[in-house]
C-alpha cells in the first residue's frame, strides 16, 4: 500500500457507512484506491489538508458517495465523512466546518506529545466588606451601579459591605480587575450621559 501504514476513521464516518449499507469489502477497496493514488480526489478550498473524492461501492456501484479524508501524518490517513454524491454538491457550511474541526482535532491528537507547560494560577484576592465598599467608593459609583458593573443584585453588595456575605471565588477575580484600575474599569463598561437643561 505504497507506504501507508494505518487507516483511521471517526466513530461517526463508520456509522454513516453502516447506515449507507456499504460493506467490509466495499472499505477494503477505499483503502486500497487512497493508497494507491494518494492525490486522489479534491482539495477542499476551505479545509486544508482534507480531500473529497468519488467512490462507488463495489456491492453497489450504482451508490455513488463522497469520502472525505485526510492525512494526520505522512502515513496516517483519516476517514472523516461520508455523504451521498448530491448531498455532497451542496454540503452545508456547518456539515464543512464539523469536518474541519473533527480533522483539526484528530490531526493534534496524532502528532505526538506536545509541550506540557506548568502553570501557576494566583490565588484570587481577599476582600472583607470595608475593602469592598473602599473600593466602589474608588470607583465613585452607588451599591446600585457597583451592582450592575458586578452582574449581581444590590442586595448582595450591601451584604457584602456589611461583611453578612462573603464574595465568592469568581466575584473576587473580578474586584481584583477592578483594584487594578478603577476608573478604566468604569471607562470600559459605562456610558455617561449629558442632561440638557431645559429652557
Amino acid at each position: 500500500m505504497k507506504g501507508f501504514t494505518s487507516f483511521f476513521g471517526l466513530p461517526s464516518f463508520f456509522r454513516d457507512w453502516q447506515t449507507h449499507k456499504l460493506t467490509d469489502q466495499d472499505l477494503l477497496r477505499l483503502y486500497a484506491m487512497i493508497a494507491e493514488n494518494p492525490e486522489s480526489g479534491k482539495h477542499l478550498k476551505d479545509i486544508e489538508g482534507v480531500r473529497a473524492m468519488k467512490f462507488l461501492p463495489p456491492s453497489a456501484p450504482q451508490h455513488e458517495v463522497r469520502i472525505y479524508f485526510g492525512f494526520a501524518t505522512r502515513d496516517q490517513v483519516v476517514l472523516l465523512a461520508i455523504v451521498l454524491r448530491a448531498e455532497a454538491k451542496k454540503l452545508p457550511p456547518a456539515d464543512r466546518a464539523r469536518i474541519r474541526r473533527r480533522f483539526i482535532a484528530l490531526k493534534t491528537a496524532m502528532a505526538g506529545p506536545t509541550e506540557v507547560r506548568e502553570i501557576n494560577v494566583v490565588p484570587a484576592g481577599e476582600y472583607d466588606g470595608l475593602a469592598i465598599q473602599r473600593l466602589r467608593r474608588d470607583v465613585g459609583v452607588s451599591q446600585a451601579v457597583f451592582a450592575d458593573l458586578m452582574g449581581v443584585s444590590k442586595m448582595l453588595v450591601q451584604g457584602w459591605e456589611q461583611g453578612v456575605r462573603g464574595a465568592t471565588p469568581l466575584a473576587r477575580r473580578l474586584l481584583d480587575v477592578i483594584n487594578d484600575d478603577p476608573d478604566r474599569f468604569l471607562k470600559r463598561w459605562t456610558v455617561s450621559v449629558k442632561k440638557e437643561q431645559s429652557s
